[in-house]
């Protein structure tokens, strides 16, 4: 993992486009209060907002607000994905739903941990630990309160590692479309040139 116990710089990414269901706002939000919590705990919060849309604005403005603009880069969709997860301790994904955010497996292989509401098909890699509710103020709460946790205890942050990575592992390792679906395509194929 990034994430280091008790680390001095503390990086963390969100990705996504910058629409409703994403909710932008909770990220703004979740960063102002991960700022807060930095400061008590005398640490350097960077991080990386990759996404473009119609609240990209909004977020601007609530970043400038909040006086952590000069923390928080804004960076346009087509960006390197993987070396700023690759740079990151946490990846944040407050979405209001999810079918299948395929970032968090991307975040996984690169060493960063998802912190992400409990929506959709999260839980099949995210830890119950790391899910989040869904409520505004409780997801921007979660979220600050297993960031501390991850920071503060090594044990945790270890068994939270070893629950990301054994999801990971059992995912990738399940058949592909392609490899179900190419033997029934095959065997129609060859039936019709029966």
């Amino acid at each position: 993992l990034n994430m280091k116990p008790g680390k001095k710089r503390f990086q963390v990414a969100f990705v996504g486009r910058l629409y409703y269901q994403k909710r932008p706002v909770i990220v703004a939000e979740a960063f102002r209060a991960l700022s807060i919590w930095a400061k008590r705990n005398n640490v350097v919060l960077a991080g990386k907002i990759v996404g473009e849309g119609p609240f990209l604005d909004t977020v601007r403005e609530l970043l400038r607000r909040y006086g952590i603009a000069c923390q928080i880069e804004l960076l346009p969709a087509n960006s390197p994905v993987s070396d700023i997860l690759r740079q990151s301790d946490i990846l944040l994904l407050p979405s209001n739903n999810e079918v299948l955010a395929l970032v968090c497996y991307e975040a996984v292989e690169q060493g960063c941990i998802p912190i992400s509401t409990n929506v959709g098909s999260q839980a099949e890699i995210i830890p119950p630990d790391l899910l989040v509710p869904l409520e505004p103020h409780a997801c921007v709460r979660g979220i600050v309160r297993a960031v501390n946790r991850l920071w503060h205890d090594a044990d945790f942050l270890s068994c939270q590692r070893e629950a990301l990575v054994s999801s990971w592992s059992a995912i990738m390792n399940e058949p592909t479309a392609r490899d179900i679906l190419m033997p029934v395509y095959q065997d129609a194929a060859a039936s019709l040139q029966e």
